[in-house]
């Protein structure tokens, strides 16, 4: 059966650790006029507690919570922030789609802009960039819906952040 095209961004599932997620307040700079979709990754821009959208290579804050199509600029969002949470995110199947045996290699994330209509993020597993090296996301295991086929399209994936603004999960990064 093959899997629905439903970009998501990344969706907190769980703490590894097993206690509830963290979820910490952030501001969003006024004039950041990006809009950050629901799911959206997120990173801290330098000032204190101050968030933008998540730019590639950055280490991930979180992934927003609360954010809709509507919000260009906002003083404040609440943000998942996490030493450990384990995430679920679509492949973009660009080229291939992602096999099972690629579980526990690391993958880029594909940032795009939030749907205009509803504030879903767009963010994606890149799986042009599936390796061995590090890179922004690990393949922790392929999300066991009945409605998912891994090897096939638009695969969803539990994965973690390599890069993580607290803790990482690679040793080098």
């Amino acid at each position: 059966m093959a899997n629905t095209n439903r970009p998501h961004g990344f969706v907190g599932l769980k703490s590894l650790g097993g206690g509830d997620l963290v979820v910490r307040e952030y501001a969003k700079a006024v004039a950041d006029t990006t809009v950050i979709g629901e799911n959206d990754l997120v990173t801290i821009t330098g000032a204190l507690d101050t968030i933008a959208q998540y730019v590639q290579d950055d280490p991930v804050s979180g992934s927003s919570v609360n954010f809709g199509a509507t919000v260009l600029a906002t003083t404040h969002s609440v943000v998942l922030a996490f030493s450990d949470t384990l995430f679920e995110a679509q492949e973009d199947s660009d080229g291939a789609a992602m096999v099972a045996a690629d579980e526990g290699q690391s993958a880029d994330v594909i940032v795009a802009a939030a749907n205009s209509t509803t504030g879903q993020s767009a963010m994606e597993i890149d799986s042009s960039t599936v390796t061995n090296q590090a890179r922004d996301v690990q393949l922790f295991a392929v999300a066991p819906y009945v409605d998912n086929t891994v090897g096939s399209n638009n695969a969803r994936w539990f994965v973690l952040m390599n890069d993580r603004r607290y803790f990482n999960a690679v040793a080098g990064v």
